[in-house]
């Protein structure tokens, strides 16, 4: 599977999905489930860095499907980071001004570690 999950620390409160290759979106929402489900007890917010870096994918309505998926997000979610080049960065800017309804922050960074920065880790 294209999409890598992993916790970037050991407390569980960044967590790392990294999009790799040609990834679906059943695979996305499969990534989405293993996060929701590896916190049903988790009562403290956490941070997400979706990590487009390695990504080939260029589907159509990429923008609706990430906006729905945050819309319908859980509330344990605290701030999102997406990690792209310039051109992920300006769409997710964009989505930004369009939709104003995702239930938690997000920004964009160039790399993980500028992600993690943002976070305050």
């Amino acid at each position: 599977m294209p999409i890598h999950s992993t916790w970037c620390d050991t407390k569980k409160t960044i967590f790392h999905l990294q999009l790799a290759g040609d990834w679906t979106w059943e695979e996305y929402v499969r990534s989405q489930i293993k996060l929701i489900e590896s916190n049903e007890f988790q009562t403290f917010p956490i941070k997400i860095i979706i990590d487009f870096t390695d990504s080939n994918n260029k589907r159509e309505k990429t923008m609706a499907l990430f906006k729905k998926t945050g819309q319908e997000a859980p509330q344990i979610i605290a701030h999102v980071v997406i990690v792209g080049n310039a051109f992920v960065r300006a769409m997710v800017t964009l989505g930004k001004r369009l939709n104003a309804t995702i239930n938690y922050p997000i920004d964009t960074a160039s790399s993980v570690e500028d992600a993690l920065q943002l976070m305050g880790a």
